[in-house]
């Protein structure tokens, strides 16, 4: 088993890992949209807070 961690994406809040690889099948974990530089929450669509 791998975790996989990016410093790319928003640090996690939880107790769960951004995703983890494990026997060639890479489990990924929801993200809330938190806007990484200033630690607010995305406002707008779906759309809006994937982009």
């Amino acid at each position: 088993m791998e975790k996989i961690h990016t410093d790319q994406a928003p640090a996690v809040i939880g107790p769960y890992s951004q995703a983890v690889a494990c026997h060639g099948v890479l489990y990924t974990s929801g993200q809330i949209p938190i806007i990484p530089e200033t630690g607010e929450i995305k406002e707008g669509c779906i759309r809006c807070q994937t982009k």
